[in-house]
């Protein structure tokens, strides 16, 4: 039974991947030269902005279509075997969907060129993320693994939103007094 819930645990991983696509290429192409561009952080806000209120709307309404529409999705991008995925997508769609919004956010330690950051809140994803799944499956079971996920992703966008807040309000000091 192990390797059969692994299966289905990895199947959701792949439709994940291929709607993830969409967003990660689009931030990547579009959004990251722009926030590379920005200098002040105002100009950045205006990315972020344009991003929160443009797209990520029409990221929530892809993720309810393949809510509505995976006992359809599983068996034509999978097989039919994979239908117990059904009852366990959802969490694994909101922390999509975290994942999705603050994106953004993630970019900026690109655009900013901070590596030890990126790393620290990188670390504390994926090991809230084991944390939580590892504390959760004995009374979820599989939906353990998607149920840490979003709790992950709501974590680590608090520590980013959090982190980035500070960073700006500290750089904006540094140039208002220079």
């Amino acid at each position: 039974m192990g390797v059969e819930l692994a299966g289905i645990w990895e199947g959701i991983q792949r439709i994940s991947g291929i709607y993830m696509l969409f967003i990660t290429t689009l931030a990547f192409t579009y959004f990251l030269p722009k926030l590379a561009e920005a200098q002040q952080y105002q100009e950045k806000k205006k990315v972020i902005r344009l991003y929160l209120t443009g797209v990520l709307p029409l990221f929530a309404l892809g993720l309810l279509l393949v809510y509505f529409t995976r006992s359809w999705i599983i068996p034509l991008v999978l097989d039919a075997s994979f239908s117990p995925m059904i009852d366990y997508m959802q969490w694994q769609l909101v922390g999509d969907f975290i994942k999705g919004a603050v994106l953004i956010y993630g970019l900026l330690f690109y655009t900013e060129r901070l590596l030890w950051p990126y790393l620290l809140c990188e670390t504390l994803f994926f090991s809230c993320f084991y944390g939580l799944t590892y504390l959760l499956i004995g009374h979820f079971g599989i939906e353990a693994a998607t149920l840490g996920y979003t709790l992950a992703y709501i974590i680590y966008s608090c520590v980013l939103v959090v982190y980035f807040s500070w960073y700006f309000s500290r750089s904006e000091s540094k140039h208002s007094q220079g």
